[in-house]
């Protein structure tokens, strides 16, 4: 983990949030959530929690391997980088 992660309000303002909707990662249902990926024909959501979880993991990975960080962007470092929440 980096020592100073980034302040959680930053990553939160970094998304677009949408009302009542479903995390595809935790399954809580009707909280606020923001598109973290995309399959054909069906955006992914994640909750503000999990986006934060995701965005810490992203922002190791980054740190680890010497790549650039900022919050809610697609990871760089590797071609056609899929979407926020990968991690290495």
């Amino acid at each position: 983990m980096p020592d100073s992660p980034t302040p959680a309000p930053a990553v939160i303002a970094a998304y677009s949030w949408t009302p009542a909707s479903a995390c595809f990662r935790c399954g809580r249902s009707g909280v606020e959530t923001a598109e973290v990926g995309y399959l054909p024909h069906r955006s992914i959501s994640a909750c503000a929690t999990c986006v934060l979880l995701m965005e810490r993991e992203r922002e190791a990975a980054a740190e680890r391997y010497g790549w650039p960080y900022a919050p809610g962007t697609p990871p760089t470092g590797r071609p056609s980088a899929p979407n926020p929440g990968w991690n290495p």
